[in-house]
């Protein structure tokens, strides 16, 4: 209801370029979102890394089947590469996002 009042005199920005954000549920830019890597659809089962087209038919990797994590699965949107890394350290170290 007050969202777009809200937007009007604190506009959401962007967490990695302090631009605009796309919409007040955004936490990027349409620039920079389309900058981020995606995690391809070829990931380990357990623990989300990608796998290589040489793991085809398998669900999990190598590390989770010799040695199974504590944890049922995790899965992340994007690779945790630059862009994903600084907003996530802005948000963790800088309290910003």
């Amino acid at each position: 209801m007050f969202t777009p009042l809200a937007d009007l005199f604190l506009p959401p920005t962007c967490a990695l370029c302090h631009g605009r954000a796309l919409d007040s549920s955004a936490l990027f830019c349409g620039a920079c979102e389309g900058s981020l890597s995606r995690r391809p659809s070829a990931a380990c089962g357990t623990c989300g890394i990608p796998m290589s087209a040489a793991s085809e038919g398998q669900d999990r990797c190598r590390r989770c089947l010799e040695q199974p994590p504590s944890f049922d699965g995790a899965r992340a949107p994007f690779l945790y590469l630059a862009g994903v890394r600084n907003a996530v350290h802005a948000f963790k170290y800088r309290h910003r996002l």
